[in-house]
């Protein structure tokens, strides 16, 4: 397998067991974005959404990537936070972020990878 291919099905095993650890709700990963952006919101005095919280945590990651270079968990949660912020940003249905189409892309994402197809 690619090494590329390895990132993305280490991010995406990464997202099904943190979502075991913290998506304890219903709505799951947007609402902990958008936890953390209403927190973030009262701390700035401004709005912040669960896309810029997104993309604050993949500056992060970018920052962490430039003083070590080859720690591969960094390039791991990056990919994860990009790919948050993407979903944030696209058209949603019914105005929200859509958990189980998420977790099926996911689960077809990691079979691709693993089949090399």
């Amino acid at each position: 397998m690619h090494d590329h291919l390895k990132v993305l099905k280490k991010a995406i095993d990464a997202t099904k067991e943190r979502a075991h650890t913290y998506d304890k709700g219903t709505s799951g990963v947007e609402q902990n974005f958008t936890r953390a952006a209403s927190i973030a919101s009262l701390w700035l005095d401004k709005p912040v959404s669960a896309r810029d919280v997104a993309l604050v945590l993949a500056s992060v990651k970018m920052a962490r990537i430039a003083m070590a270079p080859t720690h591969e968990d960094s390039f791991v949660d990056l990919v994860n936070y990009v790919a948050f912020g993407a979903s944030f940003s696209l058209p949603l249905a019914n105005g929200h972020y859509d958990e189980q189409a998420l977790a099926a892309k996911i689960d077809l994402a990691a079979e691709e990878i693993a089949t090399g197809t």
